[in-house]
């Protein structure tokens, strides 16, 4: 087995961008489940799964706990549920790029 490797996906255009304020919760669960899509074709180009995450960060801005069950419902869809990574959960004020509103970061073994 390779050394884990991070993953990194770009922003995922308008949908990734929205306006500041309260994020409803149907675009969140759109958003997390949009990126997690992403992972899962950027891991496939590396000959990958998703049974092969060791660890993953979530980050939201506007992270209220009413939205944390609902992320963990979209990723177990996602994960190994035998195996499923270590993963964090992190409400943050912004992200790097105006207006991003969730990103995930994950390290797979490969």
């Amino acid at each position: 087995m390779k050394p884990a490797s991070p993953i990194g996906l770009a922003n995922l255009g308008p949908l990734a961008q929205l306006k500041a304020g309260r994020l409803p919760e149907r675009v969140l669960r759109l958003l997390v489940g949009l990126w997690l899509y992403g992972l899962a074709i950027a891991l496939e180009a590396q000959g990958a799964t998703m049974k092969n995450l060791v660890s993953v960060n979530i980050y939201v801005t506007d992270l209220r706990p009413e939205n944390t069950a609902r992320i963990r419902e979209i990723r177990s869809a996602y994960f190994d549920t035998e195996r499923p990574p270590a993963v964090s959960l992190l409400g943050i004020e912004r992200l790097a790029f105006e207006g991003l509103r969730v990103e995930i970061e994950a390290t797979a073994a490969v």
